[in-house]
């Protein structure tokens, strides 16, 4: 049985709209496919677009740009043409007005060239080299660079309001003063003018009183000129009396002259005493195995133990002119009318006999001899000058029986001289205090004078003189006595 004719219809038209919808299907899906293509790729561009937005700044800093931007006077344009805008503005802000076509870094190469002085400038205000530290100026930026000068005069206008008040006090005590002064001024032209008129007051008086001191002047002047002729008088009388009283003078002086010479000429010379005095005493006996001897003297001699003597042969029968004898002897014993005496020295070939003479310089029994003694001596003979040699030699004389002076005169009976003083000689004595060495060069020099003045006078008066060793023979004072 056929198929109805309506069914046949509905099936094709079924298949049409089948087929119709799986092309629209197709295409739909083509459609779908090829959007989601694109939007990956505009998502991929937003993302792009969106990290070089992100580079070149956030949403709150491109607000910040457009609004210095608005404030700049630009209110269209890009982004960059706003950040331009305001570079542009900051830029002339601070270099001036430019014509010239601006970018950024035309903007940034103006700036650095311009603020490179400010650097150096505000570094060197600071005190800072400004090659070193420049780079710690840039890096407080130009505020903190207008900070630091702003502080920088805030500190001088402190110390200028501080020097000003300081100014100001000093102004004023210095105003006090001329006050102070202007006042005593004024009070010293007062006393000024009341001392000028007190001048002028005695002025007045002065000459109301001239003539009369002229008159007493000249009185008292006639008065001082008669006292002149009197004392001129007087000094006449007083000049011929002293003339006549050089006169007796120059006679004295002959008279004394005279009379030294009377007394060089009639005293006995010890020199010629000496070659032919009398022995002091005579050996009377010889122990030559004690090396002990006996003499004619006495305590009635006044003789006395440790006196000293030399001995002389007995066929001479007087001392030596030399006074070099052949022995010396010293008093151990006085025994009534004798004495013993010990050998200090003797020659083995010229021995002591009995009747040989003894002799001393010094010793008398029967009058006291006068010496000077001057020089430095080698008391112990070791050839070198004793600080106390001069002292050993004076109680040596002493204590003998003699008298000892530092000076020749007509009463003079010997001169013992050592070596003469000389300031060479102290050595180290001389090291030490500067006025202590002084002191002892002058004492030195003083006594070197006195020992060139004795003798000199000693050979103007004839007193016979004696050098240490003469002296030591004449009083029979041997070495080994010396060096005991």
């Amino acid at each position: 049985m056929a198929a109805p004719k309506g069914s046949s219809d509905s099936g094709n038209t079924a298949v049409v709209v089948m087929i119709i919808f799986i092309v629209l299907f197709l295409i739909s899906a083509g459609f779908a496919i090829a959007f989601y293509v694109n939007i990956e790729t505009c998502n991929k561009r937003a993302n792009d677009a969106t990290a070089k937005l992100g580079r070149l700044g956030n949403t709150s800093q491109v607000s910040e740009v457009e609004k210095l931007a608005e404030s700049s006077g630009l209110d269209s344009g890009t982004t960059f043409d706003k950040l331009d805008a305001v570079i542009k503005s900051f830029s002339e802000s601070i270099i001036g007005k430019n014509a010239v076509n601006y970018s950024m870094a035309t903007a940034k190469a103006n700036v650095d060239s311009s603020l490179s002085g400010i650097w150096a400038s505000v570094a060197e205000v600071q005190g800072m080299d400004p090659i070193s530290q420049i780079e710690d100026v840039k890096a407080s930026g130009l505020v903190g660079a207008v900070k630091i000068l702003v502080g920088m005069m805030e500190d001088m206008n402190s110390q200028f309001m501080a020097y000003q008040q300081q100014m100001d006090k000093q102004l004023t005590l210095n105003q006090q003063t001329i006050d102070k002064y202007e006042d005593r001024i004024a009070q010293l032209q007062d006393e000024v003018d009341s001392l000028g008129m007190t001048v002028a007051n005695m002025q007045n008086q002065t000459n109301d009183n001239i003539e009369d001191i002229k008159s007493r002047f000249q009185s008292h002047f006639n008065s001082l000129q008669s006292e002149k002729d009197e004392i001129v008088k007087e000094s006449e009388g007083y000049k011929k009396k002293l003339e006549v009283e050089l006169e007796q003078a120059a006679l004295l002086n002959e008279k004394a002259e005279q009379m030294e010479k009377f007394l060089r000429d009639t005293r006995q010379k010890p020199t010629q005493e000496i070659e032919a005095l009398d022995p002091d005493g005579t050996i009377i006996s010889v122990d030559a195995r004690e090396q002990m001897v006996y003499i004619d003297l006495a305590a009635e001699d006044k003789i006395y133990r440790g006196l000293t003597f030399s001995v002389y042969d007995g066929l001479e029968k007087a001392v030596s002119a030399s006074g070099q004898g052949k022995a010396t002897i010293e008093v151990v014993e006085i025994l009534g009318s004798i004495s013993r005496c010990r050998v200090v020295e003797s020659q083995t070939t010229n021995p002591i006999i009995k009747g040989d003479i003894i002799a001393n310089l010094v010793w008398d029994k029967d009058r006291e001899f006068v010496f000077c003694v001057v020089g430095e001596f080698d008391f112990n003979m070791d050839g070198e000058v004793d600080i106390d040699g001069y002292d050993r030699v004076e109680t040596l004389i002493k204590g003998w029986g003699g008298k000892v002076q530092d000076y020749v005169g007509v009463d003079t009976d010997f001169l013992v001289y050592g070596y003469k003083p000389n300031a060479d000689n102290l050595g180290d004595a001389l090291e030490g205090d500067a006025t202590e060495m002084a002191s002892s060069v002058e004492a030195t020099e003083e006594k070197a004078k006195l020992y060139d003045k004795a003798l000199d006078e000693g050979v103007r008066l004839g007193v016979p003189s004696f050098n240490m060793q003469r002296f030591f023979r004449f009083i029979g004072y041997s070495k080994k006595q010396v060096m005991n």
